[in-house]
């Protein structure tokens, strides 16, 4: 297999459907992409391939990895109106949230090498029972109408989010969650809700 480029208009109308990649090679998004389903790699084969993200990556629907994934230096946005799923290795380099419609759920957990940002109101996470998803940064914040939804992939089963570096926590409502900073302590939201 020979490495592919994606590269032209790849958003608004002309975004895809769903985006398929697979086979021996590196295939890179070289310009802002938008997608209702993205599937890398196949569970029926035992490929090589890897999928490099452009600056900016908008799923809309789910999101399955199963080869390699490089996140460069962009940001891969969850910007659906009905139920998402990320699953597979999740290796991101900034990860947001905005879908206030429905729960996004991450049915593995994800590394955030830089900034995971969940500040649309409403917004729904359900992370990786018994798993740690991890951020350098991470801003989780709603108001206290509507605030940012985070829980367990399993009811009475925890989960655990760690920020390495810096947080902004306000206005959450979890459940069958744990969180800690960099420190190891606790990740305070004064303003939170325990389910």
């Amino acid at each position: 297999d020979t490495p592919q480029t994606l590269s032209g208009t790849l958003t608004d109308t002309s975004a895809f459907s769903t985006l398929i990649f697979q086979g021996n090679a590196t295939k890179t998004i070289a310009v802002n992409a938008s997608t209702t389903n993205l599937v890398n790699g196949s569970s029926a084969t035992t490929s090589t391939s890897s999928l490099v993200l452009p600056s900016h990556l908008t799923v809309t629907g789910n999101f399955t990895q199963l080869d390699t994934l490089v996140p460069g230096t962009g940001t891969t946005t969850f910007a659906g109106t009905g139920e998402q799923h990320a699953t597979g290795t999740l290796n991101f380099y900034n990860l947001a949230v905005v879908n206030n419609s429905a729960t996004t759920t991450f049915a593995a957990p994800f590394a955030v090498a830089n900034h995971t940002i969940a500040s649309t109101t409403g917004t729904r996470l359900a992370l990786t029972a018994n798993a740690t998803s991890t951020a350098a940064s991470l801003a989780l914040r709603g108001t206290s109408t509507s605030r940012v939804s985070l829980r367990s992939t399993e009811s009475g089963t925890r989960a655990t989010l760690s920020a390495t570096n810096a947080y902004d926590v306000a206005y959450v409502d979890v459940k069958d969650m744990s969180a800690c900073g960099s420190t190891g302590g606790a990740i305070t939201a004064p303003t939170g809700l325990d389910s």
